[in-house]
């Protein structure tokens, strides 16, 4: 039988020994752990809510009755959560379309900044449609404005 070469086998008894002095923590090294159960926490729970009714949602039902005057805010806060902080893309989608039910100057100015500056076309599309469903044309045309002038100017200055 061949040996085994001990310089290929996994290290398993291979101890490092820090030289460094030992930092002592205050209270100890170790502490207990609080379970905090997510029930009581209401804006968790009601974030949950939230998600898994967007996740959910139909385009054929009505959301509205579902909404709460306190989600506004928590909607403004999935809106605002890009791809990059774990929020799924139809979740965002929806929530920018269940902010039509909160016509609010808050909802009109991030809706406006989501038109103008989202970061894919699919994003400012979706919230120039739900801009157009809360309020009057003039309002849609102030916020939209700014958009149409860039690529107008550009096309412009192709023609000539």
């Amino acid at each position: 039988m061949k040996k085994k070469n001990p310089l290929l086998q996994p290290a398993r008894t291979l101890l490092v020994r820090s030289n460094e002095p030992r930092k002592t923590i205050p209270g100890g090294e170790t502490r207990k752990s609080v379970i905090v159960p997510r029930g009581g926490i209401g804006l968790i729970r009601r974030r949950e809510q939230l998600n898994a009714i967007l996740l959910n949602h139909c385009a054929s039902k009505k959301i509205d009755g579902q909404l709460k005057a306190t989600d506004e805010l928590l909607l403004h806060a999935i809106v605002r959560e890009t791809i990059a902080s774990g929020t799924s893309p139809v979740i965002r989608k929806r929530a920018i379309h269940a902010l039509q039910h909160y016509p609010t100057s808050g909802t009109h100015e991030l809706l406006g900044e989501l038109a103008q500056y989202g970061e894919d076309e699919y994003i400012r599309a979706h919230a120039i449609q739900t801009l157009a469903r809360m309020g009057t044309a003039k309002t849609v045309s102030q916020q939209v404005k700014p958009i149409r002038k860039g690529p107008r100017k550009q096309r412009e200055a192709h023609k000539e």
